[in-house]
């Protein structure tokens, strides 16, 4: 399972995490967790290619609708 540093207070897999602490998370990496090993790294790389595209696509004469990740 992918391991991160926490680098700030953040509310990670139902629990408040403080910065500096560690983890193992499986979820979608964000700009608050450091990758530590080869499985963090591809999962962030992945995460941030995924967000450049979303930011990438909108529809010509159209802006782009909220996403509801619910």
């Amino acid at each position: 399972m992918p391991r991160y540093r926490v680098l700030e207070l953040s509310y990670i897999g139902d629990r408040l995490q403080e910065a500096e602490s560690e983890l193992d998370y499986d979820g979608l990496p964000g700009s608050n967790l450091l990758p530590l090993d080869a499985a963090a790294r591809k999962a962030a790389k992945n995460a941030a290619l995924a967000v450049a595209e979303i930011d990438a696509f909108e529809p010509e004469g159209e802006e782009a609708a909220p996403i509801d990740l619910a």
